[in-house]
């Protein structure tokens, strides 16, 4: 069994997780405005009272997925790269063994 990667694989991957940041953005601009407008005594009131007091943590999720989202999807891309390069360094020492013809 031996190790293998497709970089095109590997940069479709980078890309869709890059793609995610801006997925992620749109979510913590949507949680930050987004505010229930109730008034009045009941369960359903104190719930989306409560709502309010998780907003803090949605938004902080949503900004750390939109980080590392980016981060890993450039780390991804510079790797499918490298890969295309290490490929191409052993395709050409081989192709260096053979008797020019």
């Amino acid at each position: 069994m031996s190790f293998r990667v497709v970089p095109a694989s590997v940069t479709k991957f980078g890309t869709e997780l890059e793609a995610l940041k801006t997925d992620a953005d749109e979510a913590k601009t949507y949680a930050t405005k987004t505010k229930p407008a109730v008034s009045g005594v009941g369960a359903i009131v104190r719930f989306l009272n409560s709502c309010q007091d998780v907003r803090p943590a949605v938004e902080e999720f949503f900004g750390h997925l939109s980080s590392i989202s980016q981060t890993s999807g450039a780390e991804l891309n510079a790797a499918a790269k490298k890969y295309k390069t290490l490929d191409a360094e052993a395709a050409a020492r081989l192709d260096a063994k053979y008797p020019k013809g």
